[in-house]
């Protein structure tokens, strides 16, 4: 796992990675003194399973872990005191844990069997389940089915995913998806909207790589999900016999795509 600690005591920093790299001596365990590089250091590694914080620091450990979890939603967070009394403060931020020093290998033990989102490692073998014949329904688990904070960015979820990992832009989105004839300034940031939306909604259910976002191409990460449409055009028998000639049913620019059409091609030849 990858882990990253940051406390203003060297001492404490060190101890720290000596422990975690007893308990995981294949991962990588890196530690800073300065909330400012911590940031740095976050924003540079997307494969970060796990931040210790120390609550006491010049920047407050509390205020330190809200803006941590502003960045990246699903990282497990453990914060960790000499002082019992900030516990509830650190619990009532959701966090993984809270840890009393000294942080002995027991205690860090107990911290990681409680974390509150999967490793990296274990996440990426989860795929997002996407279901394309008849309504466009979307599942984190099996029997959870994924919300989206602005209705929109689903519409634009599910044009990504018409587009079988073929990128497009913002100005395809507004056209084909919302019919927009002009691309506005408006029409730009609202577009832009949705998207950022969508990868935060994303982020937040543990599938941050599902949408690539490069430049101005956005695109899906077929890799990732498991869909029915994908299996149908890969040839899967039992998915071109689930289709029953329904189609994202909910859009009428997915009536006459290319992965409609080539839909209904291959359960005519089936």
């Amino acid at each position: 796992m990858h882990t990253i600690t940051v406390d203003d005591e060297s001492l404490s920093v060190r101890a720290m990675q000596r422990t975690l790299s007893k308990a995981d001596p294949e991962g990588v365990h890196s530690g800073v003194y300065k909330v400012s590089e911590f940031f740095d250091y976050v924003r540079k590694h997307d494969d970060i399973d796990i931040a210790f914080v120390d609550i006491e620091m010049n920047t407050d450990g509390i205020t330190v872990t809200k803006k941590l979890k502003e960045i990246v939603p699903d990282i497990n967070i453990v914060i960790y005191s000499g002082h019992p009394q900030y516990k509830a403060d650190a619990l009532d931020q959701h966090v993984s844990s809270f840890i009393v020093k000294p942080v002995t290998d027991e205690k860090l033990a107990v911290a990681l069997a409680n974390l509150r989102h999967p490793l990296k490692e274990k996440r990426a073998e989860r795929k997002l389940k996407v279901v394309t014949f008849g309504n466009f329904i979307v599942y984190t688990e099996p029997d959870q089915v994924m919300t989206f904070s602005i209705s929109h960015s689903m519409d634009v979820f599910a044009y990504l995913v018409d587009k079988c990992g073929y990128a497009v832009t913002a100005r395809d989105i507004a056209a084909d998806v919302f019919e927009k004839d002009e691309f506005t300034k408006q029409t730009s940031k609202d577009i832009s909207k949705y998207v950022t939306s969508l990868i935060k909604d994303l982020t937040s259910a543990g599938f941050g790589d599902v949408v690539i976002k490069q430049n101005r191409l956005i695109k899906i990460n077929k890799n990732r999900i498991e869909c029915d449409l994908y299996d149908a055009l890969s040839g899967d028998r039992k998915a071109l016999e689930a289709f029953k000639g329904e189609y994202l049913i909910d859009y009428s620019w997915a009536e006459e795509s290319d992965s409609a059409e080539e839909l209904k091609n291959l359960a005519g030849d089936k």
